[in-house]
């Protein structure tokens, strides 16, 4: 996830294009866990994915094949930040609160 949210664009678009099926559904319940509100995030990260309610949604289900959410979030790279950043930033904390 860090390497994702650090990188350039296009870098970030080349990861996203060979994205293992395992890294998919791993992305795929994080966005379903945000739109069942079981991962918190604040107002203002809210706020911008409103904007992209339907991408989100298209990506969270099990129905959408992986080449199409592949190609989503291709398309759709910056969502990966909005979503990601603020995760990977309360990881961090939460491990350097641990003492790891």
């Amino acid at each position: 996830m860090e390497l994702l949210v650090s990188t350039n664009v296009k870098q970030r678009k080349a990861l996203l294009e060979t994205i293992t099926d395992v890294q998919l559904n791993f992305l795929s319940t994080i966005l379903k866990n945000i739109l069942q509100s079981n991962i918190v995030l604040d107002s203002v990260h809210l706020k911008k994915l409103t904007r992209h309610a339907a991408v989100i949604r298209r990506l969270a289900q099990k129905s959408t094949t992986a080449s199409v959410k592949r190609t989503l979030l291709s398309n759709h790279n910056r969502l990966v930040c909005i979503i990601f950043r603020p995760l990977v930033k309360e990881l961090k904390q939460k491990l350097t609160q641990d003492g790891r």
